[in-house]
């Protein structure tokens, strides 16, 4: 029978790059169409990462205006992983990582793994101001990130990826698996959904 473990998993960056949405989508299979800036939200699933480990994954949402700098750090203690978003049609959020949200989440959380994730996927053939791939993932290797991935949360596209290697990404910084060397960008073949790996509702 497999065990349970337990994974914080905390999601900063720019407001309106999908944070919320995305964690939606994800643990209650739901996509809000109008968008409304979170305070403070959080969600609880428990996700199959094994044949021998079932996570129960807290998901915690932030606010990423400004308005909300002092309070985001409260949440922070006993986060075992960082989901830094940013939107894959806004290159100020992508800039942001590394002149904001890597520095924030440092001062706080000095050795917790982060996971980068560009959302709005289903958005990029459209869009004059696209993020390539290859600048997503060169930025995730000299932050030190644990993964790169890229997924949509309205389509749900590679979106079980993103939550995957965070809990990869919180098990090691427990402990609780060992790091085979997976802190390297996720590459597209192995950012399709893993069979290995569903929500159990």
């Amino acid at each position: 029978m497999a065990r349970i473990e337990n994974v914080k998993l905390m999601t900063v960056g720019d407001g309106a790059v999908g944070k919320t949405s995305l964690l939606m989508s994800f643990a209650m299979d739901k996509f809000p169409e109008e968008y409304e800036p979170t305070v403070f939200d959080n969600y609880t699933c428990t996700m199959v990462y094994s044949k021998a480990i079932n996570v129960q994954l807290g998901l915690w949402d932030t606010a990423g205006q400004d308005d909300y700098e002092q309070m985001r750090p409260l949440a922070y203690p006993g986060t075992h992983v960082f989901l830094i978003c940013f939107s894959l049609v806004s290159r100020n959020s992508f800039e942001n990582i590394s002149s904001h949200w890597i520095k924030e989440v440092r001062t706080f959380s000095k050795d917790v793994p982060v996971v980068i994730c560009g959302t709005k996927m289903d958005m990029v053939e459209d869009s004059q101001e696209k993020i390539g791939r290859e600048e997503g993932e060169s930025l995730a290797k000299s932050l030190g990130a644990h993964a790169y991935v890229e997924c949509s949360g309205k389509t749900q596209k590679h979106m079980t990826e993103v939550f995957r290697q965070c809990c990869e990404a919180g098990l090691i910084f427990q402990n609780i698996i060992k790091n085979n060397g997976a802190s390297t960008p996720a590459t597209p073949a192995e950012s399709k959904d893993s069979e290995g790996c569903c929500l159990i509702c």
